[in-house]
């Protein structure tokens, strides 16, 4: 019986290799015996910009007096960052109780990390009462975990580019395929600017599902912080590209779902809210910038909203199942200097593969190295990369 929280947790993070499959977890989520059909959910999927949508679309639903619970994948700052209600992470009796509750059925069942974390967050929803649940799938959508939900209120398409290729497909098509099984049928599904043959998969599920599919419309960029969409102009504190086009999917979500809530308040929301991870600045002194930038097309993306910094250095770590040396390409064509660096997680690069590429045993030392000689510094390649300089907070 699990008493500290940190014990808890650790035993968790041990199961993180193991998978038996969406079949068998489909059958053990019905041992849980927990009633989904009360929830009203969001269910996101997307290469990119899935957490940025959650997120805004969560503070807009705050302000409309709804109760949320979230659940998002990898947590930033603390394991409990994936599971929030109302923006305060799960309450740590919850979590003893839950695991100590089920731990003979997670053992059993041969459950790891992810698939427990998803059915205490289930759990903490229906215990809480919440008018609505945001959930992230983690990879894909077909054979994700997450796609237990039968009748979500709205399915999410944020984009679709290419990542995961082991597991989801070599081709635009056959990703957009795979990400394309959350939608259900008679259920609306939200799909942001997707290439035509992504588009294209998407709305023949769509229709096959007699799922009413909507489109954002297209987002016009004013400068850094505004845009301009469905005739209204709005300012975003965070100056990363990509968030313009996620907080325009938000608008459009809640246009959809019928929340009516003012311009005004989704102005105040966009002006006020501080994403974690995304572009985010946590030093003046060069200006240092993390971003969760961790396939091509997040590279490309931060490549845009960084393109006005002058002398600058990326240090980058990236996952071993990555397209790592064209990302460091893409990279090294904008920055002055691009360094790569090991940090401790099962799943990371190692230096002793990166070739022509300065590497470090770990991302502190490459800062302290290069801190004096750059005007800006911008450390990427991977969320869980991210999480660790934002936990440790040495910079």
């Amino acid at each position: 019986m699990f008493t500290d929280i940190n014990e808890a947790v650790n035993y968790l993070n041990s199961r993180r290799n193991q998978y038996l499959g969406f079949n068998h977890f489909k059958l053990v989520v019905n041992k849980f015996k927990l009633n989904l059909n009360s929830l009203k959910i969001i269910h996101v999927a997307g290469t990119n910009g899935k957490g940025s949508f959650i997120t805004y679309l969560n503070e807009a639903l705050l302000a409309s007096d709804y109760h949320t619970l979230t659940f998002k994948s990898p947590a930033m700052t603390n394991f409990f960052d994936r599971i929030q209600y109302d923006n305060q992470a799960m309450e740590a009796d919850y979590f003893l109780e839950y695991l100590n509750k089920y731990q003979n059925l997670i053992e059993d069942e041969s459950l790891n990390m992810f698939e427990v974390t998803l059915i205490f967050a289930l759990m903490y929803a229906l215990e809480k009462k919440v008018d609505y649940l945001l959930l992230e799938v983690g990879i894909g959508g077909r054979f994700d975990c997450s796609n237990i939900i039968l009748s979500p209120s709205l399915s999410v398409i944020t984009s679709i580019g290419m990542d995961h290729m082991d597991k989801l497909g070599s081709s635009l098509d056959e990703i957009a395929f795979e990400k394309a099984g959350i939608i259900k049928k008679d259920c609306p599904v939200l799909i942001g600017h997707l290439a035509e043959t992504a588009k294209d998969v998407i709305s023949f599920q769509a229709d096959m599902k007699n799922a009413e599919l909507f489109e954002l419309e297209e987002v016009e960029i004013i400068d850094d912080h505004s845009y301009t969409y469905l005739g209204e102009s709005y300012y975003l504190t965070n100056t990363a590209h990509y968030q313009k086009h996620n907080t325009a999917l938000v608008i459009k979500a809640l246009k959809i779902l019928g929340i009516n809530i003012s311009v005004e308040v989704i102005r105040k929301i966009f002006k006020e809210t501080q994403f974690i991870g995304r572009f985010q600045t946590i030093s003046q002194e060069p200006l240092t910038i993390v971003d969760g930038a961790h396939n091509i097309d997040g590279i490309k993306e931060l490549l845009k909203s960084s393109k006005k910094y002058k002398n600058k250095l990326a240090i980058v770590s990236i996952l071993k199942d990555k397209e790592y040396l064209e990302m460091l390409n893409l990279l090294a064509s904008e920055f002055d200097k691009v360094v790569f660096c090991e940090f401790d997680f099962y799943r990371s690069l190692k230096k002793d593969e990166v070739n022509d590429f300065e590497a470090y045993d770990n991302y502190y030392s490459a800062y302290l190295n290069y801190k004096d000689d750059y005007d800006c510094i911008i450390f990427c390649g991977s969320l869980y990369f991210v999480s660790l300089i934002l936990k440790e907070n040495r910079i």
